[in-house]
């Protein structure tokens, strides 16, 4: 395959608990850059905070697939170019049975997130990004709704049930487990948007085939991605089912992974 374009996720694979990352990052992006290969973020996480503060610090001014593939934003220009909030009836059904339960949730928007109880948490996003949920009032622009199972005491058998009740009384959306680093929960997202309906519009976009896109990741939310692109390159941490369909395993982030990763592409492809 001829290599266009690395779609890569954030947390466990780019940087770890502490969103820190190798210092030879910097060093390798740069070469695959000045090869020409566009290097572009596909993540759950919303822009601002760590991501944005990450993309800076690293030079990285390209389209990024953000809030599991919902939105796609040019870091170079601000340009919003792929917007797939959930439908505004949805979200306010959501909101309705979460609050009935008693549940503690986040939403996300493009710029900040809406909290039903706000606690700062460095790890999630910088206090500065965050408002209380009582300041929303315009529902259809929501990007993503999280409820923490750890904000929320809640085991796996009680995830697993709000998970069901959820997908009962919504259908328009996309209701997934997440868990790294001792967190887990819920994310919702709208039906049209996940990492891999996100590569195609990419795809589109940037006018490159995704068979010339590699991947890159570590969660459960990586597999829509991995089913999109033409190469796939897990982290050793991930879940069973995202290693069967890769076509290289690195190490995990903390054992520099990363950087095997991406060593691993430069070798590949003689670049």
């Amino acid at each position: 395959m001829n290599l266009k374009a690395i779609l890569c996720d954030f947390d466990g694979t780019l940087v770890d608990k502490d969103i820190k990352y190798n210092p030879d990052l910097k060093k390798l992006l740069l070469k695959l850059k000045t090869k020409g290969i566009r290097f572009s973020l596909a993540t759950g996480r919303a822009y601002y905070s760590s991501v944005n503060n990450f993309l800076n610090q690293l030079n990285i001014f390209d389209y990024h697939i953000l809030s599991n593939g919902a939105l796609i934003f040019n870091n170079k220009n601000n340009k919003i170019l792929w917007f797939q909030p959930i439908l505004k009836e949805s979200a306010k059904k959501i909101i309705k049975y979460l609050i009935d339960s008693d549940l503690n949730f986040t939403l996300e928007l493009k710029d900040f997130t809406y909290m039903s109880k706000v606690i700062e948490h460095p790890s999630y996003t910088d206090i500065r990004y965050m408002k209380p949920f009582s300041k929303l009032s315009d529902f259809s622009r929501v990007l993503k709704i999280l409820v923490f199972a750890t904000l929320n005491n809640l085991s796996d058998e009680q995830t697993d049930f709000y998970i069901k009740n959820l997908s009962e009384i919504c259908k328009e959306v996309n209701i997934t487990k997440f868990k790294f680093y001792g967190k887990n929960g819920i994310d919702i997202y709208s039906d049209k948007a996940t990492k891999h309906t996100a590569v195609l519009e990419y795809e589109r976009l940037l006018k490159i085939p995704r068979n010339q896109i590699i991947a890159m990741g570590d969660g459960y939310n990586d597999y829509p991605l991995f089913t999109a692109c033409g190469y796939k390159i897990a982290m050793d941490n991930a879940p069973k089912e995202l290693k069967e369909i890769a076509d290289f395993i690195a190490p995990t982030v903390e054992k520099n992974g990363t950087v095997v990763a991406l060593q691993h592409i430069i070798s590949m492809f003689n670049l």
